[in-house]
């Protein structure tokens, strides 16, 4: 049975614990000379541990996300997924016998909606445009997804729905309709639907639509012929390309464009969150004395935080620090970042308020009990910040890098006492 990819640097982080806590601080007068009294010596030290720092970006990877961001206000946000419908019925079910689609009416897209995690405070207004770029297939999709050339394609000339919301009106599911004449002059042509959608708002709105990896993807639905006693013809999101990339197909059934950001610090900065997602990746440089030949015993990073003005940027963000399980024979920092631990093992989640400032604490004992297990000799030494969760939350924090000044760069607070072996004088 294989085993999952995350599990290894599980088993890592409880024997470095499970080793750290089974030693004997307690002397023994049973056996004086085999066992003496032992004095536990406790060492502190603070130094600067980076060994290679930078931000990533792009997560989740293109395509991959659970949830279609749908956001926007004047002054500073625009976001946009887009929906393709690659394949469209040319027929419908009569009862018993297959009919060519010579009509369509109340054409509409069905979104499911995480309801909770959404924030609309005013009347809404969601555009749907067709946005096909008319470019067929190509071995990277590059083109075809390009955020370049299909913003060029939200434009009054391929505006084909649109609807208005009340707050009240949005709640675990939106229909948004489409006109009827462009979606049937496409199933007559055997051509394809992609829509991308807009959304507008006198206030800021942040609309959180499941995508199809998160289970309940959009579909595509309306009446095949004008007696209503026919059954509605769904369809489903999917992307007919790349052909000889499956995987990569699925993924650009639906995807997110990002049109407008607050800006980000530089790359003299680590940041976290944002629009698309952002981790900071820190591969560390421990001494010997400490890494191998004690056991550690508190183990604390501490960043200094450097205030940023973004979206919602005084309400907190939930930061989750990652194991870096990729080997030293990866040398791609961005597939690094994304070979980690899930959340939530090994290390408790933190909460960070964009606008704060002033030196952070992160605790990481678990890290350096790994890495000193046998096991962790050829694992990086590395670990990530994750906002949680990605690509769906406009905020982030940033942190001074190790390009910083030096009272600025990140350092490493370590309690820790030599290991100490016992035998006959």
């Amino acid at each position: 049975m294989r085993r999952p990819g995350w599990l290894a640097p599980v088993m890592l982080l409880a024997a470095g614990l499970a080793g750290a806590c089974s030693e004997d601080y307690e002397g023994g007068v049973a056996c004086p000379v085999l066992c003496p009294e032992q004095n536990v010596v406790v060492f502190d030290t603070t130094f600067d541990p980076v060994a290679f720092d930078t931000t990533v970006t792009d997560f989740p990877p293109h395509g991959t996300q659970t949830e279609l961001f749908l956001a926007y206000r004047a002054d500073s946000l625009d976001v946009r997924p887009v929906v393709r419908f690659d394949s469209l019925p040319i027929y419908f079910n009569s009862g018993g016998t297959d009919t060519v689609i010579q009509y369509v009416d109340s054409a509409y897209v069905r979104f499911r909606v995480n309801r909770s995690a959404s924030l609309v405070t005013a009347p809404v207004t969601i555009e749907v445009f067709d946005v096909d770029t008319v470019v067929g297939d190509s071995a990277t999709a590059a083109n075809d997804t390009s955020t370049a050339r299909e913003r060029e394609l939200f434009r009054p000339d391929r505006l084909i729905g649109s609807i208005t919301l009340d707050t009240a009106a949005i709640k675990d599911s939106i229909r948004i309709p489409i006109d009827s004449a462009p979606l049937l002059a496409k199933i007559l042509n055997q051509q394809r639907l992609r829509l991308g959608f807009r959304v507008v708002s006198s206030e800021l709105v942040q609309l959180r639509l499941i995508a199809y990896e998160g289970g309940d993807p959009p579909v595509l639905r309306f009446l095949p012929h004008p007696d209503t006693a026919f059954n509605e013809v769904t369809v489903a999101s999917r992307s007919a390309v790349p052909r000889s990339q499956f995987t990569i197909a699925a993924d650009l059934s639906d995807y997110v464009h990002v049109l407008r950001f607050p800006p980000m610090p530089d790359g003299s900065h680590l940041t976290v969150g944002g629009l698309p997602g952002n981790r900071p990746f820190i591969r560390f440089n421990i001494p010997s004395r400490i890494i191998d030949s004690s056991n550690v015993l508190r183990a604390t990073l501490i960043l200094t935080q450097f205030p940023v003005k973004s979206v919602s940027d005084t309400s907190k963000l939930t930061v989750f620090p990652l194991l870096v399980t990729a080997g030293k024979q990866v040398t791609d920092v961005a597939r690094s970042a994304f070979l980690t631990n899930p959340p939530g093992i090994g290390f408790d989640s933190l909460q960070f308020t964009p606008r704060d400032s002033g030196r952070k604490e992160i605790e990481i004992v678990n890290a350096l009990r790994g890495w000193s297990v046998p096991i962790a000799r050829e694992s990086q030494r590395a670990l990530v910040l994750r906002a949680g969760p990605e690509g769906v939350d406009p905020r982030f924090v940033s942190f001074f890098s190790s390009r910083a000044a030096a009272p600025l760069r990140p350092q490493l607070r370590v309690s820790y006492s030599p290991v100490r072996t016992f035998g006959i004088p």
